[in-house]
């Protein structure tokens, strides 16, 4: 990886790469992005997306929230949010989310992901 990336970038391209260990160095990442620019949605949802890849999709959400406290037009955080909440289960606070996320009109390809999940759910 390019040390001179920003950490935001860096951390996208390690959750897109087979290295070792690769959660560790999101984490840090995503949370050097924070510290420097706790400004950037794009920051907590890179770091929200890894949690949920964790696992740990209370912190996740709370990641997401936050984006969505500096974007609330990110479909992305909703999308994202939604996707954790229907794995624990929240199913009414993921469809809301899903709806949202559909509403603001998002590419194809994620519209059709939003639009699948939504179906997992049952409208």
């Amino acid at each position: 990886m390019d040390q001179k990336q920003q950490p935001s970038e860096r951390a996208i391209a390690y959750q897109q790469s087979d290295e070792p260990d690769v959660s560790r160095r999101v984490l840090a990442d995503a949370n050097r992005a924070i510290e420097l620019d706790p400004s950037n949605p794009l920051s907590f949802i890179v770091r929200g997306k890894q949690h949920s890849i964790l696992g740990d999709h209370e912190l996740a959400i709370t990641d997401f929230d936050a984006a969505l406290r500096l974007n609330s037009t990110s479909y992305s955080a909703l999308a994202n949010r939604a996707a954790s909440n229907f794995l624990l289960e929240k199913l009414p606070e993921a469809r809301r989310d899903l709806q949202r996320a559909l509403d603001l009109n998002p590419p194809a390809e994620d519209r059709a992901q939003i639009v699948a999940l939504l179906r997992a759910i049952g409208e």
